[in-house]
């Protein structure tokens, strides 16, 4: 049977293999435009033109009446070809360039410019890296990327009341509008009005807030992986940060922190409750940190393969469950049985749509039959107490086979998800890394040149050289005292091996 099983696996990832490069091909159906280095204004001009013309205006990418938007697309943002930054562009599966790319301009009156001093790669950004977010044209040869960043404000629209030049500030991952209906009740993140993407709406049927950086399903917008970003409705989606606190104590407040902090309000954790987390990257540890330091959880139980991740949740005081070392055909739910009997009181999924572990979820993935693998969803419903909840912050994005819906139903278990309603938590935040409560610094194991952000997404994709997070500082960041902790490191093509 071990024979079969390992056949139809190895046919699987094949097939996977190939799947990928045909979908690959469909969606970067376009010619690239190779990344440049020419700062030249002329030069910048005709590049910026070119790259306009093959992102704009895609029928496989319908937009949504202007009428129904509360600010400009990406497509009409202005452009300084006077000023150029470094930024970094998407060019394909597993192929990220630096390029020199005109700043962006106070386009609406809302809009805030953010001179970047730190951002960060986030594992969701590891999704577009490998080209498998699901959609039609849904990355672009010179889209900028990141949607993880901190700065200090540049320049600001005559409608900005709140935010001035020369703040220091945290730039939110969603773009929310902040007078919505959505907005006003704390769910930032299902902003009505801030997505111009058609083809979300055909799919899910609404549009949820646009994203910085993070597919034309999400908007299309320039991310913060760059020099410069423009900030839509800046008054609401920056936060002030004080110069007491360093870029490495903050940054993950703009996605990390929040979305951990998030999975724990989705789940309801509640002082005493013992927690399960799959997924020990720098989500799940967060998830896990915040669910036993801030609600006082009684357990928290992470599962994950990576040793380095474990050994880290260990030193935390979280309980590692490696499911590589389970013995004599044991299962994650049965060793989460044995520890937890009666089950859990909540389980929060940190790891999303893209690994699924049996032969049937590879096969049905790299054959189209499913985008989304229900196996750690199946695994939570099987062990979460009856009554109990269930939060998914991994990303998720279409359909799945097999999914467990009678169980859910019959236990009475309650299963919430969502992208991160980042403006409703980061005040509160902000004030326990201020006191001390909190402390995610551990979390960067990595600082190194925004330039190097090429070599930083390979080494994060393969999960070598025990990272975590990389800050990536931009030249006027580590010009800043802000920065005067961070001690830059080359990334060597041979931290690839370790």
């Amino acid at each position: 049977m071990s024979s079969l099983s390992d056949k139809l696996s190895a046919a699987a990832a094949s097939a996977s293999a190939t799947a990928q490069m045909a979908v690959a091909g469909i969606r970067e159906s376009l010619p690239h435009t190779e990344a440049e280095l020419n700062t030249d204004p002329a030069a910048l001009q005709a590049r910026e033109d070119r790259l306009r013309a093959h992102r704009c205006n895609d029928p496989r990418q319908p937009g949504i009446p202007k009428e129904k938007l509360s600010l400009s697309p990406q497509c009409e943002v202005k452009l300084d070809v006077a000023h150029p930054m470094l930024a970094l562009e998407w060019h394909g599966r597993k192929n990220v360039k630096m390029a020199q790319r005109a700043s962006p301009l106070i386009t609406d009156a809302n809009d805030v410019i953010v001179r970047i001093t730190s951002t960060s790669i986030c594992g969701s950004d590891t999704h577009m890296y490998v080209n498998e977010v699901p959609g039609v044209a849904v990355m672009k040869a010179g889209d900028i990327m990141g949607h993880e960043c901190m700065g200090v404000i540049e320049s600001v629209g005559p409608g900005v009341k709140e935010r001035k030049v020369g703040d220091r500030v945290i730039v939110s991952a969603p773009i929310s509008c902040g007078s919505c209906s959505y907005c006003h009740k704390g769910e930032t993140s299902l902003c009505d009005t801030t997505n111009p993407s058609g083809q979300q709406e055909f799919l899910y049927g609404h549009r949820l807030a646009g994203i910085l950086g993070y597919s034309h399903v999400l908007g299309g917008y320039s991310g913060g992986q760059a020099e410069r970003v423009r900030v839509p409705f800046g008054d609401f989606n920056t936060l002030p940060v004080p110069g007491s606190l360093k870029d490495s104590q903050v940054l993950l407040l703009s996605d990390v922190v929040c979305t951990g902090f998030h999975g724990t309000e989705l789940a309801e954790v509640k002082e005493g409750d013992v927690v399960v987390v799959w997924g020990a990257g720098p989500v799940g540890l967060a998830a896990a940190y915040l669910a036993k330091t801030l609600k006082k959880a009684g357990r928290v139980i992470i599962v994950d393969n990576l040793k380095y991740r474990l050994d880290f949740a260990a030193g935390l005081g979280l309980e590692p469950l490696n499911f590589d070392e389970l013995q004599d055909g044991a299962t994650v739910p049965h060793e989460i049985f044995r520890r937890v009997p009666g089950g859990p009181d909540r389980c929060i999924d940190c790891v999303g749509f893209r690994f699924p572990q049996s032969w049937t979820h590879k096969f049905m993935r790299a054959t189209a039959m499913e985008t989304d693998s229900p196996e750690i969803v199946r695994q939570m419903v099987t062990v979460t107490k009856k009554g109990g909840n269930i939060a998914l912050i991994g990303d998720y994005f279409a359909d799945c086979n097999r999914f467990p819906l009678g169980q859910l139903m019959e236990k009475a278990i309650t299963l919430r998800g969502g992208q991160l309603y980042c403006q409703t938590y980061w005040k509160y935040l902000l004030d326990k890394i201020a006191d001390g409560s909190i402390d995610l610094r551990p979390w960067i194991t990595h600082q190194a040149a925004l330039a190097q952000a090429p070599e930083a997404y390979r080494i994060f994709d393969e999960k070598a050289d025990h990272m975590l997070k990389c800050q990536l500082v931009t030249d006027y960041g580590l010009s800043r005292p802000e920065n005067d902790d961070v001690k830059v490191q080359r990334l060597d093509k041979k931290d690839a091996a370790k």
